[in-house]
C-alpha cells in the first residue's frame, strides 16, 4: 500500500511540473520566446521588492535584457534613502 501511494504521490508530482514546463503561447497560438514571457505584474513586483525591504514604491519598471531573463526594477523610498532593488518577472 505505501508503494502505491509514493508512486501515485511522484506521478502527480511529475504531471505537475509536465505542465508548468509547457510553453507559452500567444492568443494565435504562436510560441512566445521566454525573454517576453512576464509571469508576475508590476504591482506584485512592487509589492515582493516592499514586503522584504520596506519603504514606499517610487517606480517600477520592467527591464528586457538581451541575456538572461526579464526582470522589474523597483524603486524604494525609506528613512529618506533610495532603494533600487530587482526582482525577477518570473516565478
Amino acid at each position: 500500500m505505501k508503494v502505491f501511494r509514493l508512486g501515485a504521490m511522484l506521478m502527480s508530482l511529475v504531471w505537475v511540473n509536465g505542465l508548468h514546463a509547457q510553453p507559452l503561447l500567444n492568443p494565435g497560438g504562436n510560441f512566445v520566446p521566454q525573454s517576453e514571457q512576464e509571469v508576475i505584474s508590476g504591482e506584485t513586483a512592487a509589492l515582493r521588492a516592499q514586503a522584504r525591504y520596506g519603504g514606499r514604491v517610487l517606480s517600477v519598471q520592467l527591464e528586457r535584457p538581451d541575456a538572461g531573463p526579464p526582470f522589474y526594477r523597483v524603486k524604494l523610498l525609506s528613512n529618506g534613502n533610495v532603494r533600487v532593488v530587482n526582482v525577477a518577472a518570473g516565478e
